[in-house]
């Protein structure tokens, strides 16, 4: 569905954006003048998880194209602490602590993958450009034991879609388009959009239930 990145939909996007305005858009040149966010992103996908232009309508009326009421989806999947757990325990074999097999996950990921290696094992110098961490320095060597702990006090108490700014604003969209879509002559509550966290289903109550917001910006700051 997606480049590695997850640029696929942003570069079609700019490349329409470019035909309709004339100017020569690139991603490349937007990423050097001001590199996304977390909300940047979540633009994106409250289309991709909204908008249903490319949708086929069912047999018969109503139709339900254009709706903007996630057609093109049955069911969210958010994941959980069990999730992320699984896939550690798993990675190491089955066996030993679930703190172990994140740690032995680190040390393998920072030895072998560039981009880990650059995100834990670099900081940004005084001009602008990345430089090594020196390990044998005591204060290089505090960041990246902090960087290292952070790593693994997420991976093994805090991770699922709980503790991700993003998380909570597509369980809200999720809500909202449930909540649409059950008043809807096209849809009604039998074409509502399921919901599992964990591995498991979600109640009636959880799936009618927002959260509190992510990147979302509200009119007024003390609303949800």
């Amino acid at each position: 569905m997606e480049s590695k990145e997850g640029t696929g939909l942003v570069t079609r996007h700019i490349a329409e954006l470019a035909r309709e305005t004339g100017r020569p858009l690139t991603l490349a040149g937007l990423m050097a003048a001001a590199r996304p966010t977390g909300g940047d992103y979540m633009r994106m996908w409250t289309r991709v998880l909204a908008e249903d232009d490319y949708l086929t309508d069912p047999p018969g009326p109503p139709p339900r194209q254009k709706l903007q009421l996630g057609g093109l989806f049955d069911a969210f999947y958010f994941l959980g602490p069990d999730d992320v757990h699984g896939f550690f325990r798993a990675d190491s074999g089955g066996s030993g602590s679930l703190v172990a097999g994140v740690e032995a996950y680190f040390a393998r990921k920072y030895a072998i993958d560039p981009d880990f290696w650059t995100d834990f094992g670099t900081v940004v110098g005084p001009d602008g450009s990345r430089r090594s961490l020196d390990l044998t320095d005591p204060e290089d060597a505090l960041v990246w034991e902090a960087r290292r702990k952070e790593f693994v006090r997420f991976y093994t108490v805090r991770a699922g879609g709980s503790y991700s700014l993003g998380c909570h604003d597509e369980w809200n969209i999720f809500v909202r388009l449930n909540r649409e879509r059950a008043r809807h002559p096209a849809y009604g509550p039998g074409e509502l959009i399921a919901a599992y966290y964990g591995g498991r289903a979600r109640s009636m109550a959880e799936t009618e239930t927002e959260t509190s917001p992510g990147y979302e910006v509200t009119d007024d700051p003390g609303t949800v």
